[in-house]
């Protein structure tokens, strides 16, 4: 995974070993070597990515070359104020069939 520069101070990476629940967010790439594409956001006001979807999409990203930053944001309005570009959705729109394929990997 890769885990580009924070783009605002008031984001800063947060590793992805911890399971503290806290919030974050999650910022997916379009896989390596696809040429364009969007980064995608998502929020969550408290995540623990060492289980369940959060897990999931890490496990996904992972598996399949998707490069997968994380940010802890305490501050979601002073993150979108930062960067008025990002598409910031909540983590319930991650699309369910990269979930259901995260589970299926972390359980095979």
């Amino acid at each position: 995974m890769m885990y580009p520069t924070p783009p605002n101070p008031d984001a800063t990476a947060s590793p992805p070993a911890s399971a503290a629940a806290r919030p974050l967010i999650f910022v997916l790439s379009p896989p390596l070597g696809m040429g364009c594409g969007v980064d995608r956001y998502f929020y969550s006001p408290s995540a623990d990515v060492t289980e369940g979807d959060y897990a999931a999409l890490l496990t996904f990203a992972t598996t399949y070359g998707y490069p997968l930053a994380i940010y802890q944001c305490p501050d979601l309005a002073s993150f979108l104020a930062s960067n008025p570009t990002a598409n910031v959705r909540p983590f319930a729109e991650v699309p369910a069939a990269i979930i259901a394929r995260g589970r299926e990997l972390m359980h095979s």
